[in-house]
């Protein structure tokens, strides 16, 4: 989530810096209130304490805290017909200028699958798969799916357990030994009417952030 914050004292001198439980902070500093906006993970995928002062910031609430910020000091963008020169911004101009930020921070931190383990019971026929997310906090709820390849044919797989950090899938399949089965960058997880969220906000479902596709030989 994305907080509202102050810097912390260092010692007795004037020495300032972020508090250690920020983990991308610096942003949009406003002189009114001495505030920056910084990122930390949501509570059900953190293990330390952010204090319940700090205050949450969505995306509606970080472009009027902008718009305040550029009434009282206002923004300036190059002139684009005069190089060298400044010219204060539209409300429109830095709207979507701090809409672009928060877009661009929220994605970068998003919680997102990082990989997949596969296993292959043959004696009993069942495919399983565990796709891992590259943080803590999966919550999950429902029946989500998960379709993978088994030498060319695709079968389903459904929920059948959660871990710390990803989702187990579990499902039929008729093999033989030898089989390939993969599970494609190309491919999501399927909510099904379920849901998969970090306790607070939903979690990116497309596999296309795996380093490359999951593959294992029944």
């Amino acid at each position: 989530m994305i907080v509202e914050y102050m810097l912390e004292q260092v010692g007795r001198g004037d020495a300032k810096r972020a508090p250690s439980w920020i983990k991308d902070g610096g942003h949009h500093f406003n002189p009114a209130d001495f505030t920056y906006l910084g990122w930390v993970p949501n509570l059900a995928e953190r293990e330390y304490y952010v204090p319940d002062s700090v205050t949450a910031v969505d995306r509606a609430a970080a472009i009027s805290r902008a718009l305040t910020m550029h009434g009282n000091n206002p923004m300036q963008k190059e002139d684009p017909e005069n190089e060298g020169s400044y010219i204060t911004m539209s409300n429109d101009e830095v709207t979507a200028a701090m809409g672009s930020w928060w877009d661009a921070i929220v994605a970068e931190h998003k919680n997102k699958p990082a990989s997949a383990s596969i296993e292959a019971d043959t004696e009993n026929n069942e495919i399983s798969v565990t796709v891992r997310w590259a943080r803590k906090g999966v919550v999950s709820s429902g029946t989500p799916q998960l379709a993978v390849d088994v030498d060319g044919s695709a079968v389903t797989l459904n929920k059948s357990g959660d871990t710390w950090n990803g989702i187990i899938f579990t499902g039929a399949a008729t093999l033989s030994g030898g089989e390939t089965i993969t599970v494609a960058q190309s491919s999501s997880v399927a909510l099904n009417g379920g849901t998969v969220t970090d306790g607070v906000e939903a979690l990116e479902l497309s596999l296309s952030t795996f380093a490359e596709d999951a593959t294992a030989t029944a």
